[in-house]
């Protein structure tokens, strides 16, 4: 950091620590990340078939960061509620995708949660014009709380209204754009609470959302915006 010009973060919340290491702050710029423009390159892809009803949609690793075991405990919850018609699909693959199957299974949760497998970037555009709301959770670690996870992007771009259990940098974002809620990390009774109030509301209401953070992208997430500041970094 010393010897560096200029320090570029992809989160806010980097600045502390790069702070408490010296005297940093006039180094420091903003350079988050942005959304992949693949992600609505490919409108002909043949989707899998997928539930009728309220659709959640995750998309990406299916891990031990993401902290599915509280994500499907919050299911549990709705499942109990009779909110049966509410679906929690997977797309994706990963280490836990097997514990995930496993607790479906054994808590008969079928009919809610639908791990329809991993697919190529391309497809993505067509899996989050499914859903009804796009959802991303990370464990609460000090590492995970000061990121801003790029899925948050690549959700932003499909103009769909965010559901989130995340500490820190991401759920601010999804606050400040007003795209969704964000609960704490390992709040599944939040969770289920934040799933009932977004499968209740006005359609016109959740559509604002998703322009909420469309709007929200283009003015914080910009490839040509970044593209700037870096040129004009290296240009001084």
């Amino acid at each position: 950091y010393r010897k560096s010009d200029k320090i570029l973060i992809s989160s806010n919340g980097f600045k502390s620590s790069i702070c408490a290491k010296g005297d940093f702050a006039n180094k420091i710029v903003y350079f988050p990340n942005w959304a992949e423009a693949s992600l609505a390159s490919n409108k002909d892809y043949i989707l899998p078939e997928l539930p009728e009803g309220f659709k959640i949609m995750f998309a990406g690793n299916i891990g031990e960061a993401q902290d599915f075991e509280h994500t499907l405990l919050a299911i549990k919850l709705l499942y109990d509620k009779g909110h049966d018609n509410i679906h929690l699909i997977l797309v994706g693959d990963g280490r836990k995708k097997s514990c995930v199957e496993e607790y479906v299974r054994s808590n008969g949760l079928e009919k809610m949660v639908h791990c329809v497998g991993r697919h190529p970037l391309e497809s993505m555009g067509q899996f989050f014009a499914k859903a009804d709301v796009l959802y991303l959770a990370l464990k609460d670690s000090m590492i995970f709380n000061l990121t801003c996870p790029a899925k948050l992007q690549a959700y932003m771009s499909a103009g769909k209204p965010i559901l989130a259990m995340i500490n820190g940098e991401g759920g601010n974002i999804i606050s400040d754009a007003q795209c969704g809620f964000s609960v704490l990390a390992g709040d599944s009774s939040a969770l289920a609470d934040s799933i009932i109030r977004m499968s209740t509301m006005n359609n016109e209401d959740l559509k604002q959302m998703g322009i909420n953070a469309g709007l929200y992208l283009k003015r914080e997430f910009s490839f040509d915006s970044n593209m700037a500041v870096l040129e004009k970094l290296l240009n001084e």
